[in-house]
Parts: structure tokens; C-alpha cells; sequence
């Protein structure tokens, strides 16, 4: 399945060895790699270690996915226990349903990375509350070790881990102790991400501003209405379909199927109740924590009843903080404190129950019917899009170790232009070429990386091949270039195309001196 980056199953060792340098002479004319230097941990060496191994890709593809909703699970799992909220068995089904929550379940098989960091979470705040008597420099150093492996492919998905963390802190400045260890916690974590810091600020300082090109606050905030984010759907990616269908299946169910709806309000309300409740365990902490959380989530939305700030937030989002952009990616900082609430529901109700002479057993009855209501994309393997593929075609690989043996220098610009590499066996989202061949190459796609020249000059480069324009023109605009080779995608799915292939080679065709 297409998942986050093509070559973490294809070529995952050549890969990692391109994330030890921001500067990527191999793609788009030269480019500064967008976070590649995050894959480094732990999912790169993840991918490498088992393919290594010679394990099938797509075992190590579902072990991965399989990895995070079980880091997700447990670490909440154990995170409950350590506050005290609940009776055991609502702990175990607040972290079940944190771990198939509908961002998890949307994005797990589409882009895995994104929702690693929300799997970590817990684990970056479960050493600072564990009750057992523990030295503040066992609880920081174990908490900036858990923020460490999230790794920094995202940085503002890996940034919101420290939200609940510094909260904490927040609600228990008792003494000058407590400040210090803050204070010490901050630091180590600093000290801990430098090796992805210091490279995103050079990424931000140099690189072009692709994601203007191709998103703006209106749209990314255009979904996050308080409803949808208690629920977990504000992501804009669920709202989104297209020819082939919605860009995030699971997503898109939660959004649109009644009893998808219904489900995962009702585990919402759980978690509302909870923070209610008088009874559940460190209920200042929860509820300050869930505010934030809405806030930092719908700050930015201006549709019904959305935020009167909404105007001039979306305005820096498409500015200064442009990077912040996707608000969702604080999906944790209001999921977290909802499930860990919802225990205390659960074992009220289970409680009330009791108390009505019914059977003990009635309560995690329900409670299991609603966890595989909310698990039902899941359970009909509908979270992935169907664009899986056996393998990448041999013509492929031919391909790529013809151009490999040639000796004369130069780039290998892949034609036609489409936003992703879906082909008519199936989608790789990136170019086979990038993961398999050792050579320069350059393909105009939906996310340039490139310079801003580059990206026009392909743009026209594939204007002139989509009108038939070949000729010494454009041969002499491609050696300027640098460009020696001209690779046509003749497998490219229809509705994935640019311009139409027939013009394109018959522009190969006119004053070529070699095909292949």
C-alpha cells in the first residue's frame, strides 16, 4: 500500500543514506529534502532492520501499522492506570478507544507517520505522573527519551506531544522544586531534538514555500467546527474525494455514515461526562487540558458557530505561522484528556448499573458493541485506499538499471506530470525512480520541492510536450538543463495524467536522436 514514502519499502537503506543530508542533489534539479532527516528514527531503521531480514514488504508495512495502534494502546492503557481513573476494565477500553480513534484509524494506513507521534504521547507524559516515589531525573530523562523516538518527520505533530507534558507542569507549580524539574524537562527535551531542529531551521530558512502553493488556513481550518474535533474528524483530508474515491476511506466513512457519526459521538460524550464528573481524578488537569486542545483546534474555523478570531488566525496561518497550518495535528492534545475521562464515565455507568440490580457483566457488554461499532472501518479492511500493488513492475527496474549503466552524466526528467504516481497497477504516490534509481531525476508533481524556477520550467517543459512542441527548442532548453534522458510513463492511470500522452510522444518524437 502507498504509505507515507515509497522508498521505506522499496530502497529503504539508500533512502536513510540521503536523510543524513538536507541538500538532495539526486531530485528536482537539487532540493532541499522536505524533514527526510526524521525518518531516520525510528521509522526508517524499522523498515531497513526487516527488509534487511528479508521480510516480505507488506508484513513490514502491516507490522508498522500494527506497531503503532499497540504503542498507542498500552501506553494509555498504562497511563490511566497511573492517574487512577476507572475501574480496570473502562481503563482498558479508554485505550482501546484512543487507539482506533478516528484520526488513527483515517491516517494509519495513508500517511502511518503522522499519527506516530499521537501514538507516543502518553508515553512522553506517563513518567512525570506515575505515583510511585521516582527522582524528577528518572521522570524527565524517561520523558524526553519517549519524545525522542517520536522522531521529527512532522515537527508541529511531533510539537504537539509537549502540550499535555508542560500542562502538567503548569497545574502543580507548588514549590521552586517542581519549577526547576520543569525547567530541567524543558531543556533535555530541547537537548534531545536537536538533531532534527537545527536541520528544520535551515529547511525553513532556504526552502520554497511549497505548502503555499498547494493549501491555505481557509481550507485546512475549513472542517475543524467544534463537533468534528470532539469527535476526532477535523482533519480536511476525511472531507476530501475525488474520481477514484475519498483520499482518506476511513475518513471519509466517519463523516458520512450515520452510524459512524452516532458512534463516535457517543464516545465524545463519554469523555465530556467524565470531565463532569466530580469524581474523576485529576479533573483540573483534564479539563484545562481538553480546553486547550478545542482551542488550538478550532481557533482557526470560520464557519457556523466558529471562532471570532478566525479571520485574523487564518491570516498569520497563511503567514507567519504557516506552519501551523494543519491545526489537526493537535488532534492529541483533546483526544488524550476526553479518553482518559471517559474511563471515569464508563465506570460510573457500570456503577449505576449495578446499583439496578442488573447484571455486572451489562456495561463492558456495551462498551465492547461500541468499540466495534467505532473499529467497523477497520474491521472491513476499509482504512486504506485500494491502490495496493503485488509489486513494482520489472519494467521498472529495467529501466532504472539501464539508466544506471550509462555513462554519459545528466538528469532524467520523468514525463507526464501527474500529482501522484498512480499508474494502472497501482499507486506508489512517488515516482519508482526516486527509490530505485541511483541517477539525478526530476518529475513534476503535486508537492514540488524544488526551487520555484525549476518548478516553471518543467511546468512549460510539460506545456510544450502536451501541444506536440518538440523540436530543437525544447532539446535545447532540456541540455541547458541538464537534462540527458526523457522517460515516459506510458502506465500512468487516465484520470492521473497531465497532459495527453499521445502529444507528448510525438513531441519525443520530432529531431530525437534515440528512443527507448
Amino acid at each position: 500500500m502507498p504509505d507515507t514514502k515509497l522508498d521505506l519499502t522499496a530502497n529503504p537503506g539508500a533512502f536513510l543514506l540521503r536523510a543524513l543530508h538536507l541538500w538532495d542533489p539526486h531530485g528536482a534539479f537539487g532540493q532541499l529534502q522536505n524533514q527526510a532527516y526524521g525518518y531516520l528514527l525510528p521509522m526508517g531503521p524499522f523498515h531497513w532492520a526487516l527488509s534487511s531480514a528479508g521480510i516480505p514488504l507488506w508484513i513490514i508495512q502491516r507490522l508498522w501499522w500494527s506497531l503503532i495502534l499497540c504503542v498507542a494502546f498500552v501506553g494509555v492503557w498504562r497511563l490511566v492506570r497511573a492517574l487512577g481513573i476507572g475501574a480496570p476494565w473502562a481503563q482498558f477500553a479508554a485505550a482501546l478507544l484512543y487507539a482506533v480513534s478516528p484520526r488513527m484509524l483515517s491516517e494509519v494506513s495513508i500517511t502511518s507517520i503522522e499519527v506516530w507521534p499521537m501514538a507516543m504521547a502518553p508515553w512522553v507524559l506517563l513518567p512525570l505522573v506515575i505515583p510511585s516515589p521516582r527522582s524528577w531525573l528518572w521522570r524527565i530523562s524517561r520523558s524526553a527519551l519517549a519524545f525522542a523516538l517520536i522522531g521529527g518527520v512532522n515537527a508541529v505533530a511531533t510539537g504537539a506531544a509537549l502540550v499535555l507534558p508542560t500542562l502538567w507542569f503548569f497545574t502543580r507549580l507548588r514549590d521552586r522544586r517542581t519549577v526547576l524539574a520543569g525547567v530541567a524537562w524543558l531543556g533535555l527535551v530541547i537537548a534531545v531534538s536537536l538533531w532534527w531542529f537545527l536541520p528544520l531551521l535551515q529547511l525553513g530558512r532556504y526552502s520554497p514555500p511549497f505548502l503555499d502553493w498547494i493549501e491555505n488556513a481557509g481550507v485546512t481550518t475549513g472542517t475543524a467546527s467544534v463537533f468534528e474535533s470532539f469527535r476526532g474528524t477535523s482533519p480536511w483530508l476525511g472531507f476530501l474525494t475525488g474520481p477514484t474515491g475519498p483520499t482518506w476511506p476511513a475518513g471519509w466513512q466517519f463523516v458520512t455514515l450515520p452510524l459512524l457519526i452516532f458512534g463516535t459521538t457517543i464516545v465524545a460524550s463519554a469523555g465530556l461526562v467524565g470531565l463532569a464528573l466530580r469524581s474523576t481524578p485529576h479533573r483540573r488537569f483534564l479539563t484545562i487540558a481538553a480546553a486547550v486542545g478545542l482551542l488550538l483546534l478550532t481557533l482557526g474555523h470560520s464557519g457556523a458557530a466558529g471562532s471570532p478570531f478566525a479571520g485574523p488566525l487564518q491570516v498569520l496561518l497563511d503567514g507567519p505561522l504557516a506552519g501551523l497550518r494543519n491545526t489537526h495535528k493537535f488532534e492529541l492534545v483533546l483526544r488524550l484528556p476526553l479518553m482518559l475521562a471517559a474511563a471515569q464515565t464508563l465506570t460510573a455507568g457500570g456503577e449505576r448499573l449495578s446499583a439496578m440490580r442488573l447484571p455486572r457483566s451489562l456495561a463492558p457488554a456495551l462498551v465492547t458493541c461500541l468499540v466495534v461499532l467505532v473499529t467497523a472501518p477497520a474491521i472491513v479492511g476499509g482504512t486504506a485506499r485500494p491502490e495496493g500493488y503485488v509489486a513494482i513492475p520489472e519494467h521498472w527496474y529495467e529501466a532504472a538499471a539501464w539508466l544506471d549503466r550509462q555513462k554519459a552524466q545528466g538528469t532524467v526528467l520523468v514525463v507526464p506530470a501527474a500529482s501522484f504516481a498512480d499508474f494502472d497497477w497501482g499507486s506508489t504516490k512517488d515516482d519508482p525512480l526516486q527509490a530505485l534509481m541511483r541517477r539525478p531525476f526530476a518529475v513534476r508533481d503535486g508537492v514540488p520541492l524544488g526551487s520555484a524556477g525549476s518548478t516553471r520550467m518543467m511546468d512549460e517543459i510539460e506545456r510544450q510536450l502536451g501541444q506536440g512542441m518538440g523540436g530543437p527548442r525544447l532539446q535545447a532548453l532540456l541540455v541547458r538543463a541538464g537534462v540527458r534522458y526523457v522517460v515516459a510513463r506510458n502506465d500512468l492511470r487516465l484520470d492521473a495524467r497531465g497532459d495527453p500522452s499521445i502529444a507528448g510522444h510525438q513531441s519525443l518524437g520530432v529531431g530525437w536522436t534515440t528512443r527507448h
